[in-house]
């Protein structure tokens, strides 16, 4: 995404001076839609990051086959597993999904953090929205 908008501030630069043109045929494309080309991978890189979501889940080790199967069974392969973290006695689960997936499971679904807790021994059950921006 940085490597987008870097590209893009090139673009702008080498407009401001007139020289794109001298650079920017050897694309056969004009300028116009090659800046039109740029402007939508620009959104589509934005609205990609605010759509996903993480379901991080804290356990007990003994478990773990149990998280994974209800994982499965509510989310299939929509969730991908990102990390799983494991001690001797814990484990932590991150899986990432769209937000479109978990707020059709949450409508089959209400209690679904309710669920997990079903299954014994889990410490946390978390939802969270990814996010690749870093705050001061």
């Amino acid at each position: 995404m940085a490597g987008t908008y870097l590209l893009a501030m090139i673009i702008l630069f080498l407009y401001k001076f007139k020289t794109v043109s001298k650079y920017f045929h050897i694309f056969h494309l004009p300028f116009d839609r090659l800046s039109a080309i740029f402007l939508i991978f620009l959104i589509m890189g934005a609205i990609r990051s605010d759509n996903r979501m993480l379901l991080i889940i804290r356990a007990k080790r003994s478990c773990c086959e149990n998280i994974e199967s209800q994982v499965f069974r509510y989310f299939g392969t929509g969730a991908v597993l990102r990390v799983k973290n494991t001690t001797e006695e814990n484990a932590e689960y991150i899986y990432e999904l769209s937000r479109k997936i978990l707020e059709k499971v949450q409508k089959q679904h209400p209690a679904l953090t309710d669920d997990f807790y079903n299954l014994g021994q889990i410490e946390s059950v978390n939802i969270v929205a990814q996010s690749d921006e870093i705050y001061n």
